[in-house]
C-alpha cells in the first residue's frame, strides 16, 4: 500500500465532496485531521491510501474533478 499525500483544503462543507471522491476511486485509510487551530494555510487534512501509483492518479484526478464540477478549483495536491 502506498500512502497518498495529503490534500490542502479550505472549510469544512468541502470533507464530504472530497471523501466522497476518495472513496469513488477505492482509496483507503481516509482520515480527516483538523488543522485550522494550528495553521493558516488550511483548515483539514485529508488522508488517504492507494494499492499502487495509477490508483492513487485516479484518486487525485477524481478529487480535482468533483471539486471542479462544483465551482472549486483545488490549490494544491501532495
Amino acid at each position: 500500500m502506498i500512502p497518498a499525500r495529503p490534500i490542502r483544503i479550505l472549510g469544512f462543507f468541502l470533507r464530504p465532496e472530497i471523501i466522497n471522491a476518495l472513496s469513488d476511486k477505492k482509496a483507503e485509510d481516509i482520515k480527516v485531521i483538523e488543522i485550522g487551530k494550528v495553521s493558516v494555510l488550511a483548515d483539514y487534512f485529508i488522508i488517504a491510501s492507494g494499492n499502487n501509483r495509477n490508483q492513487l492518479q485516479a484518486v487525485a484526478d477524481n478529487v480535482s474533478e468533483k471539486l471542479h464540477k462544483i465551482g472549486h478549483d483545488l490549490k494544491q495536491i501532495e
